[in-house]
């Protein structure tokens, strides 16, 4: 669990994304750290990949951590430059031939963020790209891609091309020593209660001058909703720096009006999205509300979700190993749906196998596993851990039922 120490790593975050020391009573309790406490909040920065910003942070705030970890840090932060710096080689190719076509895509999450929004691209770790194309555009942007040497990457993930147009936002593509790339047209599935005006978007956004090339951007209100649904389609199992990206904008914008922001939210579908959201990153101090938006934010995430129960489980996820099929059992919102979930858990192979189980990252069903009785034991021995933490599953099954549509889904059957 985070204990006390996720406080410092939040405070260094925002120096780093500020380039100003910290505050003077994080200064202090920093320096009072033992090396095993700053080998905790190491670690905990290594979870939520935050070690180039706590890197940064300590250095703009003039604390040593101790020689060992202040090594390996600046080493990791370097390394991430240098992955920042192939990754905007390989953007740029991406761009320079999609204008080529006559598309000029909308640059999204961390490849934007990154160059756009941090003191340094390597402070703001991504591990694909997203791009953002007209709907009319997409097999035209495909064929870019695919001359460009990339393979679809579908497949692998054992859905095929028309599935994902069908029931999903994106595409994927893969190529040999290069990042993930997710050719979107849309920002949220089909089947989420959340669906973004894509027409506004497009008339909203701006232009940038990238290398020699031309992208766009979301507007800010935009910007600040979509990383509200991200965080709510991954309920809030997402690396914290996603928090941090509001501040990140924040400070190259100036403080918005949030009203319009919360008026596109109810027009959007994703009001609750955006309280959560907003609600974690001002409990963890990542931001700062007038008192107005903080009581609207309660009242809105009120009978829904607990705000400080919700912080905690946004900062201690990575640490927490809990069974994931308990929670898909309890969010479902019947007893037969709930009976479906544990026959395709226990007998995804038509009862020939049971699966071994999640991992604390995995969000996906199983496809097979070992032979059913040595994991239905584990099962049970993992359950028996589940009064440890009881909390936290409680919160993971309301998110699951609160934000479960976000995930792309086979569209409910029409009538017969």
């Amino acid at each position: 669990m985070s204990s006390g120490l996720a406080p410092l790593l939040v405070g260094l975050a925002r120096a780093a994304v500020k380039r100003l020391p910290a505050s003077e009573s994080d200064r202090e309790r920093l320096s009072a750290l033992t090396e095993t406490e700053w080998r905790e909040l190491v670690a905990l920065a290594a979870a939520h990949d935050l070690g180039p910003m706590l890197d940064a942070g300590a250095r703009v705030s003039g604390i040593a951590p101790p020689a060992p970890l202040a090594e390996s840090l600046l080493q990791a932060a370097r390394a991430r430059e240098v992955l920042a710096d192939r990754a905007a080689e390989q953007l740029s190719e991406m761009i320079q031939a999609l204008n080529d076509a006559g598309i000029q895509p909308i640059l999204l999450k961390g490849a934007l963020l990154a160059w756009r929004y941090y003191p340094t691209p390597g402070l703001r770790p991504f591990t694909d790209v997203d791009l953002l194309v007209r709907i009319e555009e997409r097999e035209r942007a495909a064929e870019v891609l695919t001359n460009l040497g990339y393979l679809e990457a579908m497949s692998q993930y054992g859905r095929s091309r028309e599935w994902y147009s069908r029931v999903h936002m994106h595409w994927m593509f893969r190529c040999s020593q290069r990042l993930l790339v997710e050719l979107h047209w849309a920002l949220t599935s089909p089947a989420s209660r959340a669906q973004f005006d894509t027409k506004a978007l497009w008339d909203r956004s701006p232009v940038l001058e990238w290398r020699g090339g031309w992208v766009r951007e979301l507007a800010l209100e935009d910007q600040i909703l979509f990383l509200a649904t991200h965080a709510t389609k991954h309920r809030f199992r997402v690396p914290f720096r996603h928090l941090l990206d509001l501040a990140a904008l924040i400070e190259v914008h100036g403080f918005p009006s949030f009203d319009p922001i919360w008026e596109r939210a109810r027009a959007y579908g994703a009001e609750l999205d955006l309280a959560a959201y907003l609600g974690v990153a001002e409990r963890w101090k990542v931001i700062s509300f007038p008192a107005e938006e903080s009581k609207r934010i309660v009242e809105l995430t009120r009978g829904h979700l607990a705000l400080a129960d919700l912080a905690r489980y946004a900062m201690d996820w990575p640490c927490v190993d809990y069974p994931y099929a308990v929670v898909e059992i309890l969010a479902a919102p019947s007893r037969r749906a709930a009976i479906r979930v544990m026959r395709r858990l226990l007998f995804p192979s038509g009862g020939k196998d049971l699966s071994p189980g999640y991992t604390a990252a995995s969000g996906e069903l199983p496809e097979g596993g070992k032979q059913w009785g040595p994991a239905a034991r584990r099962y049970l021995r993992r359950l028996v851990r589940l009064r440890s933490i009881g909390a936290t599953l409680r919160l993971a099954v309301a998110l699951r039922r609160r934000f479960s549509d976000r995930e792309a889904v086979e569209p409910a059957p029409g009538p017969q």
